[in-house]
C-alpha cells in the first residue's frame, strides 16, 4: 500500500475513530515513542499500543507510519471530529 492510497482513503475512514483514537493518531503524526505518548496522554504504554492497533485497523493501514501519514493528511479532519460530528480531539502542542 502506498502513500498516495492512505491519503485517498478519505474523511469516511475518520469518522470510524473514538476521540481517543483520533488524539492517538494526531500524537502518532508527531514521531514520539510510545513510551512518550502514553505519558502525555496519562495512560499505560499497553493501553496506547490498544489503541493504536484499533485505529490502524479501522484506517486499513498496515504501519505506524502509514498512520502517521494518514494523520497528516487528515489533521482538519481528525481536529475536528470527522464526519460524524462527534468532539474533535485535542490537536497536540
Amino acid at each position: 500500500m502506498s502513500a498516495m492510497t492512505i491519503v485517498d482513503n478519505g474523511p469516511a475512514d475518520v469518522s470510524r475513530l473514538t476521540c481517543r483514537e483520533a488524539e492517538v493518531l494526531l500524537l502518532l503524526a508527531e514521531g514520539d515513542s510510545n513510551r512518550v505518548l502514553a505519558r502525555r496522554l496519562g495512560i499505560a504504554e499497553r493501553t496506547l499500543r490498544a489503541h493504536i492497533t484499533s485505529l490502524t485497523r479501522k484506517l486499513g493501514v498496515r504501519s505506524r507510519l502509514q498512520a502517521a501519514l494518514f494523520a497528516h493528511s487528515h489533521r482538519d479532519t481528525l481536529a475536528a471530529g470527522g464526519e460524524a460530528g462527534e468532539s474533535g480531539a485535542r490537536i497536540p502542542e
